[in-house]
C-alpha cells in the first residue's frame, strides 16, 4: 500500500481520535478558572493541576532531588510527604512532569503543557492498535475512557507504551516488547505485568532465547531509566514507592480493601491486597494454561483487570488501563457495554455528581469493582482479533510453510502460543487449522 494511501486510510482514525481530545479538553477546562489551592472544582477535577500546587512543581526542581520527610500524626501513624522535586510515580512520569513544568510559572500553564504533551501519546497508542485490530481500534479512538481520563493523569504514556508492546509482540519483535513493557513500567507499573504471560508464551513455545533476549532488554531499560536518581539520591528515587506503601486507606483508593480495614491499617492491607492479587493471576495463568495454545496477550489483559479489581488503590483512570485490550480481544459487546458503563459510572459519580449521598458512591465503587473483576475471566477466555490484511498475511505464510514445521529447536517457525488465537467476532474469519 502506498503512503497515500495509508495515510488516506488512516486519516478518519486519527481524526476521530483528534475529536475524543478535544472533548476530553472541554471537559477539563472549567478548571482553568480562578480557584485556591485544594479547591480544585470536582467537575473537571485532574491530578496535574493538584500535584502542581502539592508537589511544588513552580520551584522546578530536578525530579526525585526534593525532600522526603517521614512524620508522625496525631494517632501515631507514620505519614511519608513529599517534597518539591518528588511526585508518587516512576521515573518515566517524574522526569515527563517535570518537563512539562519547566516553561510555565502557573497551575493552569501546567495543565496546558501536559495535555498539549500528552496528546502524541494518543494517536501513538490508536496507531499500533489499528495495525493489530484493523477498524476495531476505533474502540479505542472513540473510547469514553479517553474523553474521561486523557488528561487527568499521565496515563496515556503507559498506555502508549502498552498499544506498542502488544503491536511488537504480534510482530514477534521481542527485544522491542522488552523495553517497551519497561518503558511503560517506569511510567505506572501495570506493564511490567505483561512480561510473565508473555514469557511464559515464549518458553512453552520452546523460545528460551527469545524470553531471555525480551526480559534481559527489560531490565536493561528499567536500570538505564533507573540507577541515575538511585545513585545521585536513593532517598529520593525511593520516595514515591515508601509513599504509596503508607498511602492511607482511605475512600480516595476505591478499591475493595477500603471496607476491610481501618484508614491506618497500610500494612496488613497492603499484605492482604498483593495476596490477592497474586493468587488471582495464579488462576487466571491456570486457565490460560488449560487453553490448547497458552493465549499471552488474552491472560495479559485478564491480569490488568484483575490487578484493578483487587490492589489496594483502584483510581478511575485506570480504566484506560484496560482499552486496548478490548480493541485487540474480541470481547463479547456486552461486556464492552457493560464495562463502559459501570466505569464512567464511577468517573461520573467521583467527578459530576461528586457531593451526592454516600450511598451513591459506593454503589458505583463496588458494581465497578465486581465488573472489572468479572471482565479478568472473560478477558482470559477471549481470542485474539486479526485484521484481513494480517490474516491474509499469515495465510500466505501459512500455505508456503506448514503450521506445525518444527526448527533445530523444536520451536515452531512463526506461531507463537499469543498468535494462534483467532477472532470470529464481527465478521473476523480465523485462519484455517488455528
Amino acid at each position: 500500500m502506498s503512503s497515500r494511501a495509508l495515510a488516506l486510510r488512516l486519516l478518519p482514525l486519527l481524526l476521530l481520535t483528534g475529536l475524543t481530545l478535544v472533548v476530553a479538553a472541554g471537559l477539563k477546562s472549567y478548571c482553568l478558572t480562578d480557584w485556591e489551592p485544594g479547591s480544585q472544582p470536582k467537575v473537571c477535577y485532574n491530578d496535574i493541576q493538584t500535584l502542581w500546587y502539592q508537589r511544588d512543581m513552580a520551584q522546578h526542581t530536578a525530579p526525585y532531588q526534593g525532600s522526603v520527610e517521614h512524620l508522625v500524626d496525631a494517632a501515631g501513624n507514620e505519614v511519608i510527604r513529599l517534597g518539591a522535586g518528588q511526585i508518587e510515580y516512576p521515573v518515566v512520569t517524574g522526569v515527563f512532569a517535570w518537563l512539562s513544568a519547566l516553561p510555565v510559572d502557573s497551575v493552569n500553564g501546567f495543565w496546558i503543557v501536559t495535555a498539549l504533551a500528552l496528546t502524541p501519546f494518543a494517536f501513538l497508542s490508536v496507531l499500533p492498535l489499528h495495525k493489530i485490530a484493523g477498524p476495531r481500534a476505533l474502540l479505542f479512538a472513540l473510547s469514553p475512557q479517553l474523553a474521561a481520563y486523557a488528561y487527568l493523569n499521565w496515563d496515556l504514556l503507559p498506555v502508549a507504551a502498552t498499544a506498542g508492546a502488544l503491536w511488537t509482540w504480534h510482530k514477534q519483535r521481542y527485544v522491542a516488547t522488552g523495553v517497551l513493557l519497561s518503558l511503560g513500567a517506569c511510567a505506572k507499573i501495570y506493564p511490567g505485568f505483561l512480561l510473565l504471560p508473555f514469557l511464559i508464551a515464549l518458553l512453552l513455545d520452546k523460545r528460551v532465547l527469545d524470553g531471555v533476549r525480551m526480559v534481559a532488554a527489560a531490565i536493561g531499560t528499567a536500570l538505564l531509566l533507573n540507577v541515575p536518581f538511585m545513585v545521585i539520591n536513593f532517598e529520593g528515587w525511593w520516595g514515591p514507592f515508601a509513599m504509596q506503601s503508607k498511602r492511607v486507606n482511605d475512600r480516595t483508593t476505591n478499591s475493595i480493601w477500603y471496607w476491610v480495614f481501618d484508614a491506618h491499617q497500610t500494612s496488613i492491607a497492603n499484605l492482604c491486597a498483593w495476596a490477592t492479587v497474586f493468587a488471582l493471576w495464579a488462576v487466571l495463568i491456570r486457565i490460560g494454561l488449560k487453553q490448547e495454545r497458552f493465549p499471552a496477550v488474552a491472560v495479559a489483559g485478564a491480569m490488568v483487570a484483575g490487578y484493578i479489581a483487587v490492589g489496594r488503590v483502584d483510581s478511575p483512570q485506570y480504566g484506560l488501563w484496560l482499552v486496548p485490550f478490548l480493541v485487540v480481544l474480541a470481547v463479547p459487546w456486552r461486556w464492552v457495554a457493560l464495562f463502559t458503563v459501570t466505569d464512567i459510572w464511577l468517573w461520573g459519580q467521583w467527578s459530576w455528581l461528586w457531593g451526592t449521598p454516600g450511598w451513591m458512591g459506593n454503589t458505583a465503587m463496588v458494581v465497578r469493582g465486581l465488573t472489572v473483576l468479572a471482565l479478568a475471566f472473560v478477558l482470559v477466555r477471549s481470542l485474539e482479533i486479526r485484521s484481513p490484511s494480517d490474516r491474509t498475511d499469515r495465510q500466505a505464510e501459512a500455505n508456503n510453510q506448514p503450521s506445525n514445521q518444527q526448527t533445530s529447536t523444536g520451536a515452531a517457525t512463526w506461531r507463537t502460543p499469543s498468535m494462534t488465537s483467532v477472532a470470529k467476532d464481527e465478521g473476523t474469519s480465523a485462519l484455517p487449522g488455528t
